[in-house]
């Protein structure tokens, strides 16, 4: 599934795109694949040629009359086939086991829906995932039919969303399942052939943890060495290889902090050197109107490898900088200089005293590595400051530094300096998740 904004002068809108999907199992045995007449490269149901009057096929958004086989490699053979219902969603995505099992996962405005195919083309199980909001009452479980309902999905214009999911197959007690581990902790478990929602016992949660762990290292492993050969070949490492993997780079790297797999580590250290862009914001503790560029992924990196034992290399985790229009009419943006990487940088957080200001500070310690902007309600309108989180220690000992800039004070003033204590488990998940 693909979004795009369409604006016009009287209205916004979120386009839904469904495009084809294929994809074939790890083993290479079958491969499985999604396709629309309205996107041009199937007829329809009936055989008769795609109708170029239908909205999907004219608009190439919100394609619908989905066809769904399951393939024999080998010999093209197709093993069973279906078509897409008239109350069932387009599909998002698809997932394909080994053995023959497939999920297809589609989603409307209001729910995400997941459907279980066994090998024979059986559907087993139809599991909605929506969001809290709306409050209703969730209805009951039943083979074939399960529901998952969480304040962590949220609602948006182009349906839910729950990104930095992990979903896999595994053989649990040797029976077939599919387990989605979400972003914030949960797992949800389908007994496939049951087709029953289950609650796993301590020896499936177990087989589970085993798993993913080990689905973490061999996959930040290759990641370390793709990101690494992009970053070294183009100029612009925000290419949309990355962005394709970043969910999942942000879900495996929590897996790996959680299961503490130290075997990671290397991995971890390889990854930071990767530098790219994932946000902008205004920045309220520099003058001169500066902004700030968010590298997010050094900032998890970089707890990660304190949590498993480690002390990391200091790269920046922002950069701060002012666009000057005097010769340009697009502006040219001016970086502000910060060292990096910064050595020894644990012991001279000791030396901040409330007589420094943000540009000694960054000059000293280099970037945070989480910038948290606040505000305060003045007389007449809400003046900003910012929180500047420094990391310190490893392991169980890992702990920040706060630096409080006073609202109103481009960061000329330092109200609060903590030292908090060591990082909680809850605390930990919050920001690493």
């Amino acid at each position: 599934m693909l979004l795009e904004q369409c604006v016009d002068s009287t209205k916004a809108m979120t386009a839904i795109l469904y495009p084809d999907i294929s994809k074939t199992s790890a083993a290479g045995t079958f491969r499985v694949e999604a396709c629309s007449p309205d996107n041009g490269t199937i007829p329809q149901m009936n055989s008769s040629p795609p109708d170029t009057r239908s909205f999907g096929y004219r608009s190439r958004q919100e394609q619908r009359s989905f066809r769904y086989q399951l393939i024999q490699s080998a010999s093209e053979t197709v093993l069973w086939e279906r078509w897409q219902q008239e109350n069932e969603p387009s599909p998002r995505n698809l997932f394909l086991s080994d053995t023959g099992w497939v999920i297809i996962h589609c989603g409307d405005l209001a729910t995400d829906r997941l459907y279980s195919i066994s090998p024979q083309g059986e559907q087993t199980c139809v599991l909605e995932i929506s969001s809290n909001f709306g409050g209703d009452d969730l209805p009951e479980n039943i083979p074939g039919r399960a529901y998952y309902r969480s304040d962590h999905v949220t609602q948006t214009f182009a349906g839910i969303s729950w990104p930095g999911s992990i979903e896999y197959f595994l053989d649990l007690d040797n029976i077939p399942h599919f387990v989605i581990l979400t972003r914030w902790g949960d797992r949800i478990i389908i007994n496939l052939a049951a087709g029953t929602l289950i609650a796993p016992t301590p020896h499936q949660e177990n087989q589970c943890k085993t798993f993913e762990k080990n689905l973490a290292t061999t996959y930040l492993a290759n990641i370390g060495k793709t990101l690494t050969e992009v970053n070294q070949t183009s100029a612009n490492p925000e290419t949309r290889e990355f962005w394709q993997q970043w969910p999942l780079l942000r879900g495996l790297l929590t897996v790996a902090v959680r299961t503490r797999a130290v075997e990671t580590l290397p991995y971890l250290h390889q990854i930071a050197q990767y530098c790219v862009v994932t946000g902008y914001s205004t920045c309220h503790a520099l003058p001169d109107e500066h902004n700030i560029r968010t590298h997010e992924l050094r900032s998890l990196l970089k707890l990660a490898i304190r949590v498993l034992g480690e002390l990391p290399i200091e790269h920046s985790c922002y950069s701060f900088f002012r666009t000057d229009f005097a010769d340009d009419d697009d502006g040219t943006d001016i970086d502000y200089p910060v060292p990096e990487p910064v050595d020894n940088r644990d012991r001279l957080m000791s030396t901040v005293s409330k007589e420094d200001t943000s540009i000694t500070v960054l000059q000293r310690l280099g970037t945070p590595d989480i910038c948290i902007a606040y505000s305060v309600k003045g007389e007449d309108r809400y003046y900003w400051g910012e929180h500047w989180d420094y990391y310190y220690g490893i392991g169980s000992n890992v702990s920040y530094l706060r630096l409080t800039w006073e609202p109103g004070t481009s960061g000329q003033q330092l109200s609060a300096i903590t030292h908090n204590a060591p990082i909680t488990a809850e605390e930990l998940e919050n920001r690493i998740s």
